[in-house]
């Protein structure tokens, strides 16, 4: 049985950085860029940019091929996201090693906001690219727990028993606990 091999982020990293970056950039027109695997040596390259947005990109999805597709969709908070795109007409064992790439791919392009898996040009829709970081924001938001201010709070979550030593006061306690068992030496 082959093994699988691992993706090449390295050969055509500076295409691929340069590519992330425009993306990124919110002054930038390009909006959208397309990742495909250079031959059968999983050496990934940056096959194709544009201004077109998600619509644009749609039309360069191959029925064949697996692809990943980075664009910014949105205007006021723009999301980035990426298409990992596997068409219907890729074997199984062509799958199973794509997405074997899938923890590389995504530490690589760690600034995008939502992976979307996708097969079908349907699956690919700003109204749901845009509902799934709706959601992502709701739970990586979550109830704001506001921190305490007064102290018997803070102590009660460290849940320590360190409690301060002052010098002065420890030797006077000692030297008092000392005097009263001499005095009740002297009393017997």
């Amino acid at each position: 049985m082959k093994s699988m091999r691992e993706v090449n982020l390295d050969t055509y990293s500076l295409s691929l950085l340069t590519a992330k970056e425009d993306i990124l950039n919110p002054r930038s027109s390009t909006n959208w860029a397309l990742f495909a695997y250079d031959g059968i040596m999983n050496r990934l390259k940056l096959a194709d940019s544009g201004v077109g947005g998600l619509k644009e990109l749609s039309t360069k999805l191959h029925h064949r091929l697996p692809l990943y597709g980075m664009c910014r969709v949105g205007t006021a908070q723009p999301c980035i996201v990426m298409i990992l795109w596997v068409g219907n007409e890729v074997d199984e064992y062509r799958r199973a090693e794509c997405a074997s790439h899938l923890p590389a791919v995504r530490a690589f392009f760690k600034e995008v906001h939502i992976f979307l898996p996708a097969r079908t040009l349907d699956e690919i829709t700003e109204e749901r690219i845009c509902a799934l970081a709706h959601n992502a924001a709701v739970v990586t938001k979550g109830p704001r727990v506001r921190p305490s201010r007064r102290m018997e709070d803070r102590q009660a979550i460290v849940g320590t028993n360190y409690k301060r030593t002052i010098a002065a006061a420890e030797i006077q306690r000692i030297q008092r606990d000392s005097f009263w068992a001499q005095a009740e030496v002297w009393s017997e």
